[in-house]
């Protein structure tokens, strides 16, 4: 399902009873993201290739499910169960109130000893063959708008 725009993706998600979220890619939605965990929606993720900055995987729960290939979503979209759900629902919902909340944020600036502790970043697996191939690509389309502004 795809809304181009709701006042709160949080409450959409509630209201519209949403089972998971395949994130934006190959750029990630940070905000949604969020969002999603806030509302306890489980999440799917695609990491960029290019930048785990980009991707923004760093942000999702531990244990969330990452693909690359398309064969990999699909398999893992089958075999979703209720119970997995559940599980997913209840780990986005309590990362969201470790690292995304008003107060989480107030004990980060505190420092004190119960400041959330960030997890290390994910590894991340750059791709210069795809990123050569984008660029290859990229310079083919703009040298033919390019070739159609001139005539």
């Amino acid at each position: 399902m795809h809304i181009p725009w709701v006042r709160s993706v949080w409450k959409a998600f509630q209201s519209l009873g949403i089972d998971v979220v395949i994130a934006s890619f190959p750029q990630g939605g940070g905000k949604a993201l969020i969002e999603a965990m806030g509302s306890a929606t489980p999440v799917i993720g695609h990491p960029c290739y290019r930048s785990s900055f980009l991707g923004g995987v760093d942000l999702y729960y531990p244990g969330a499910f990452h693909w690359i290939r398309i064969e990999e979503l699909l398999e893992h979209l089958r075999g979703l169960t209720p119970a997995q759900l559940q599980r997913e629902s209840d780990d986005a919902r309590r990362h969201f109130e470790q690292f995304h909340t008003v107060e989480a944020l107030s004990r980060a600036i505190d420092g004190g000893p119960d400041a959330p502790v960030v997890p290390a970043p994910r590894a991340h697996q750059y791709d210069p063959l795809q990123s050569f191939l984008d660029d290859i690509a990229n310079a083919q389309r703009d040298y033919t708008i390019h070739m159609h502004l001139i005539k």
